[in-house]
């Protein structure tokens, strides 16, 4: 995966579509590869329907369960956006008193060059 990654770059799409992609190809290779599922794949060319069915419903749950990490996923960047958000408006806060804080000193200093000689 992580090799994949590096092809980012030399592609015109954005993040979210280039992560589905990926993800979307490690899913696929998750349940190809998922023992117990090889084994319903197994069942299912002697057994009834009923495994057919079984599979779409663990399919259906994983899919559900994806997109409920990505609504979360998305909500978490939503909140960092706005952490990030509320740090900068402090930060550029404190510059600002910063400043004052300077310019005061330099005016008090002034007035005790002025009040010494």
């Amino acid at each position: 995966m992580p090799e994949l990654k590096l092809y980012l770059y030399s592609h015109s799409i954005c993040e979210k579509h280039y992560n589905q992609v990926i993800f979307t190809n490690y899913f696929y290779n998750h349940l190809l590869d998922n023992p117990a599922l090889k084994n319903k794949r197994a069942q299912s060319d002697t057994s009834s329907d009923d495994s057919v069915y079984e599979e779409n419903d663990e399919l259906y749950t994983e899919t559900r369960c994806i997109e409920t990490y990505e609504c979360t996923i998305a909500e978490l960047q939503q909140q960092l956006q706005e952490q990030e958000n509320r740090e900068l408006i402090i930060i550029t806060e404190f510059q600002r008193n910063i400043k004052n804080q300077d310019s005061k000193f330099d005016k008090n200093k002034k007035l005790v060059e002025q009040w010494n000689s």
